[in-house]
């Protein structure tokens, strides 16, 4: 494993309860709608169809805007442990998550990906209130959305799900045991798309 990865999960082990976003402030999505637009593009677009519709004024924090606001002061030295020099100017934890596997060579792909599935991981485990999901309309191969934080949201008790939340979120599931074991279970080189 890299140094960087290694103390990465240090601080993950210390600070994962600061990657939260307020109360009824969660929303998870992936994939990309008919144009090719990323969804967390077209946030502050659904966000004002939600008002405008159904009079629902959800201020909500995705996750990019909790980890921009993440901001870590990386030690060179952690015992025998050093972080490349390139990741020392990466303040916050967005910035870290998206540039670390171009500062730090040694950082292989599953290592980068396990980041972000370990961070979008705790921002749902930490969630309370509602949460918001949204599913564009071409999904990756193995989106983070469905490998790490859709687990997450079945277990936690602390989240009010709607129906119509439930329903979206069932749908994205396997519709059997056997083919959520393949899905899961699927080589490494096939999930290298990430996020």
């Amino acid at each position: 494993m890299s140094a960087t990865y290694c103390l990465f999960h240090a601080w993950l082990a210390k600070c994962r309860g600061k990657i939260v976003a307020g109360k009824d402030r969660t929303v998870i999505y992936s994939g990309i709608d008919s144009g090719g637009v990323p969804l967390y593009k077209r946030l502050a677009e659904h966000e004002k169809f939600l008002r405008d519709e159904y009079g629902v004024d959800p201020k909500w924090q995705p996750i990019e805007s909790v980890l921009r606001n993440l901001t870590v002061d990386w030690k060179t030295h952690q015992g025998a442990l050093e972080f490349p020099k390139p990741v020392l100017v990466l303040r916050n934890l967005w910035d870290f998550a998206v540039n670390a596997g171009q500062a730090d060579r040694t950082l292989t792909t599953q290592e980068s990906q396990q980041i972000w599935k370990n961070l979008s991981a705790w921002y749902v485990k930490n969630a309370t209130g509602k949460i918001y999901i949204f599913e564009g309309d071409k999904l990756k191969k193995y989106p983070d959305m469905l490998l790490a934080e859709i687990p997450v949201v079945l277990k936690n008790k602390n989240i009010k799900m709607s129906a119509a939340t439930e329903a979206k979120m069932i749908k994205l599931i396997p519709d059997s045991q056997a083919a959520w074991d393949r899905y899961r279970a699927d080589t490494a080189k096939g999930r290298e798309a990430g996020r």
